[in-house]
């Protein structure tokens, strides 16, 4: 609630915004990992016992219980985008990053859900696919570049952040978001002083001698305190905080679907094979 018609004037209100993002993606993502795991398990038994009497094959069931998640995973998303978009004060002007918003996470969650049950199917036992499942969502969202910024990733490890889910997702997010986010802003602190044309900073007893802008076509011009710097919300999250030669790129936003939808593809193709050809029971 804080976020609905809330202003930005700093840097810390910008990165509320985008940790509120990464936070949600964090979240659920982490949630639909690591309950589908019990409840796939839960029915090996049953699968074991069947598929030796013939009844049905290992691709027959896996498909049937990735496609009965479909509904339930598009109705969570619903629930969990149209309550928490509003609520944050995201962009509604133009409202496209509202439905682009909604897809991409949409996505995330499908190729979250089953990556969870791509353990359950390849591991022995429950304990083992939650700790791979631990392991994979920590240190993909550990290199997702919110908490820990690109630009402070080492060049040896920079793989684990392209190769990351959650980098993509929070990528498509971030960017459609900010990239209408003009509002002016004093990094790191204080509050932007709006001025006229006719007005400079350097007239004005303790603000900087460099005037801002922010926006585009009619630029507002503003003023921050001596010693600070002055951004648009949105270069700040392109060129500062998120920036750099690895940063996020709103112009990737195409790409950022593109790897989550095939990377969802496989990873569902790769759940049923392993299915039909592991099996861990004994007799």
């Amino acid at each position: 609630l804080i976020f609905v018609n809330g202003t930005i004037t700093n840097s810390s209100d910008v990165q509320s915004r985008v940790s509120n993002i990464n936070i949600i993606v964090a979240v659920v993502g982490n949630y639909n990992v690591m309950t589908i795991i019990p409840f796939m398990f839960s029915h090996k038994a049953l699968f074991y016992r069947e598929r030796a009497s013939l009844t049905y094959s290992g691709y027959a069931y896996a498909i049937s219980c990735q496609l009965v998640e479909d509904p339930y995973i598009f109705v969570e998303v619903a629930l969990v985008v149209i309550c928490f978009y509003f609520l944050s004060g995201f962009v509604t002007d133009p409202i496209w990053p509202f439905f682009y918003y909604w897809v991409l996470f949409w996505v995330f969650i499908m190729l979250s859900t089953f990556v969870g049950f791509l353990f359950s199917v390849a591991l022995p036992t429950t304990g083992s696919a939650q700790i791979c499942a631990t392991l994979y969502v920590q240190v993909f969202s550990l290199f997702s570049g919110v908490v820990v910024p690109p630009n402070q990733i080492p060049d040896y490890l920079i793989w684990i952040y392209y190769i990351s889910p959650q980098r993509w997702v929070q990528e498509g997010m971030i960017t459609t978001q900010f990239n209408f986010i003009l509002d002016p802003i004093c990094v790191p602190f204080g509050t932007p002083y709006v001025i006229n044309e006719a007005e400079e900073c350097s007239n004005i007893p303790g603000k900087a001698n460099t005037t801002f802008y922010a926006g585009e076509g009619n630029s507002i011009r503003f003023c921050c305190d001596a010693g600070q710097q002055g951004f648009s919300a949105r270069d700040y999250v392109f060129d500062e905080f998120l920036g750099g030669p690895n940063g996020y790129k709103y112009e990737w936003r195409v790409w950022d679907f593109l790897y989550l939808f095939g990377l969802l593809l496989v990873v569902r193709m790769l759940g049923v094979v392993l299915s039909h050809n592991i099996s861990y029971n004994k007799r």
